[in-house]
């Protein structure tokens, strides 16, 4: 769905409806660790079903404005919409671009169309890949540069910021200190991506508190100092996370 004005203003939507179960009541499916509650028996509605809006307008022949709102299945077990993009993009030359404010995090292959089911071969992306990461966008900067030579293209994408999520079932993770680098490289029909990311992650839970209090108590026992180590090493505070990821 897409409508334009005279002013080149363009609105656009997607849209899923999705109907999904398993063949038992002794666990349940989510699509990602932000949903509350996922599928059983019985045909549910709200894992795979999403609506978003999206606008794109050119302020200028460098400067443009993207936002889209996304609203989909979360850890409250609604559909409050969420900014997913709300950036404002400077375009330097053909080669150079820049954006600044929220942006999508390039982690994986198809991160920038993970929510438009139409244009994955799948029912929705693999889960087992794309629900490892902990936040989808990032409050921050990005640059791209891209270069064309012998009908190759290759494309470099530095990109610096900060993040926040809730996931289920009350865990909250902040993400600061948050660099990274996405590369594509297009040759013909093929295309060969490697990226790399790098953070300072906290995470806060109710539930995790409280077994990790019991865990460094335990270790203030003779001979059970392990405890205590062991609470110190799960323990998800201004921890170094990396992560590093190809694809083709």
């Amino acid at each position: 769905m897409a409508w334009a004005d005279g002013n080149d203003l363009t609105l656009s939507g997607l849209g899923t409806l999705g109907a999904f179960r398993i063949n038992t009541d002794a666990a349940q499916f989510v699509r990602d660790l932000r949903q509350n509650n996922g599928a059983k028996k019985d045909f549910d509605f709200s894992v795979d079903s999403r609506l978003a809006l999206q606008l794109d307008y050119p302020l200028d022949d460098a400067f443009s404005l993207t936002m889209q709102a996304l609203a989909q299945k979360n850890r409250d077990g609604n559909f409050k919409p969420e900014f997913k993009w709300a950036n404002v993009k400077y375009r330097f030359n053909q080669a150079w671009s820049f954006r600044g404010g929220r942006i999508g995090i390039p982690m994986f292959l198809i991160s920038d169309s993970r929510n438009v089911g139409y244009a994955s071969p799948w029912v929705r992306p693999p889960v087992d890949v794309y629900s490892q990461g902990v936040s989808s966008i990032f409050d921050g900067i990005d640059a791209s540069w891209s270069h064309r030579f012998s009908g190759h293209t290759l494309r470099l994408q530095p990109y610096v910021g900060t993040s926040s999520s809730k996931l289920r079932p009350n865990l909250d993770v902040d993400i600061t200190r948050m660099y990274g680098l996405n590369s594509t490289y297009e040759q013909g029909a093929w295309l060969f991506r490697a990226g790399y990311l790098h953070m300072k992650l906290d995470a806060e839970s109710p539930a995790l508190n409280i077994l990790f209090k019991a865990m460094h108590n335990i270790g203030q026992t003779a001979g059970l100092d392990s405890w205590a180590r062991a609470a110190d090493a799960l323990e998800t505070r201004a921890k170094r996370a990396t992560f590093s990821g190809v694809g083709m």
